[in-house]
């Protein structure tokens, strides 16, 4: 933002031209309210109309959608990227915010003197590796959602499939291929890569689905939506992982020597006391995959009549041209 204050120049907005006579204009539409103004303004030419308009009535029409308020909510769209969201980024925050948890558990079963240096190394590389691939993941998928469109004509809603399938694979590894605290930076790689995807690719679906005159107030619909899985599959973690707590009494031998100390409250089963959580998550990851299919598939018929539609508006439309000179 600073940079662009030095290098980026304002382009001023060419003059509001006056309605012609016999056109209405668009605010003139929007006091008549519902799709019918939308039907009037294409008809009459207005390319874009700040009313409530369906995706669906927006692409037969050819403008732009824009829902928000009770349509919003009433709506099946909303509901399908709601569920998608809060079970992609609430196995994400389970898995950012017990990585640690996992790790230490891991560690200990590994080794046979604990060093509490090394069992800190390795919790900060998982912080590390995620940090690292949320961050490139979000210039990845919007390349990919761009390229995608641009070349294949495929809605940015089809992303959400691999975004899923990410999520899918690192609760995978996580679960039954890690065994070992040296490959845990597997999964916490893949996971980092879906999660930095998964909040940078909805945003656009969610414009693309509902407009831009209420996009901030529909993205933060969306974006609350970790609340409810997050939540869910974090208290499963914490239960999972309490339930398979060692013992006040068990000790781990230092790295110094002979000295022991007392671990109280961690587990020393290694992957035994968190993979039912995962098992948890794998399924919410699979199901959204499911869901994925279906909005991709949902969005995509919506866009061929759409099409289907525009072909015939202009198939059907009479050009009248006046007298000779």
């Amino acid at each position: 933002m600073i940079a662009g204050f030095f290098f980026v120049r304002p382009i001023p907005l060419p003059p509001t031209e006056a309605p012609e006579e016999g056109r209405r204009s668009p605010v003139a539409m929007e006091e008549q309210g519902g799709e019918e103004s939308a039907l009037l303004a294409a008809q009459e030419g207005v390319t874009h109309v700040p009313t409530q308009l369906s995706r669906r009535a927006a692409l037969n029409q050819g403008l732009s959608p824009n829902v928000y308020g009770r349509k919003l909510w009433t709506s099946s769209d909303f509901w399908l990227l709601f569920s998608i969201l809060s079970m992609l980024a609430g196995t994400g925050l389970m898995f950012i915010n017990n990585v640690g948890s996992m790790s230490q558990a891991l560690y200990i079963q590994s080794v046979e003197v604990y060093n509490p240096v090394d069992a800190a190394r390795w919790q900060a590389d998982q912080v590390s590796f995620i940090s690292l691939l949320n961050f490139s993941s979000r210039i990845f998928i919007g390349l990919v959602s761009d390229y995608a469109k641009n070349r294949f004509g495929f809605p940015r809603s089809y992303s959400l499939v691999l975004v899923s399938s990410l999520f899918f694979l690192s609760q995978v590894m996580a679960a039954l291929v890690v065994t070992d605290i040296k490959h845990l930076w597997l999964a916490s790689a893949t996971l980092g890569l879906a999660h930095g995807s998964v909040f940078s690719l909805f945003p656009n679906v969610c414009l693309e689905w509902f407009g831009m005159p209420h996009f901030s107030e529909n993205w933060g619909y969306l974006s609350a939506s970790p609340i409810v899985a997050g939540n869910l599959f974090s208290v499963v973690f914490g239960h999972n992982l309490d339930a398979h707590d060692s013992s006040p009494s068990d000790t781990a031998l230092l790295a110094s020597g002979a000295a022991t100390t007392t671990l109280t409250g961690t587990c020393k089963l290694g992957r035994e006391c968190y993979v039912d959580a995962l098992y948890l998550t794998m399924g919410a990851c699979f199901l959204s995959i499911l869901l994925s299919v279906w909005a991709g598939w949902r969005d995509r018929k919506k866009l061929a009549v759409g099409a289907a539609m525009a072909r015939q508006n202009r198939a059907s439309e009479v050009i009248w041209e006046g007298p000779g000179p």
